[in-house]
């Protein structure tokens, strides 16, 4: 059996709840990675081409 002494008996703390700084722990979850880049298939016409996207920019028609 274990006897605690002085425990304090406060509920929350300048560092936040128990419960808040328990979680303040856990890690965060991993964010997806940005691809820099994108292989595509390109329709032209000599035939379907492997491509490798690396910016998409709206035309000025919006398209």
């Amino acid at each position: 059996m274990v006897t605690l002494s002085h425990v304090s008996t406060r509920i929350g703390s300048e560092f936040g709840t128990l419960g808040e700084r328990l979680a303040a722990m856990k890690p965060k979850p991993a964010e997806r990675p940005v691809d820099l880049a994108r292989h595509v298939w390109v329709q032209s016409a000599s035939g379907r081409q492997a491509g490798l996207l690396v910016a998409w920019v709206p035309g000025a028609d919006g398209t």
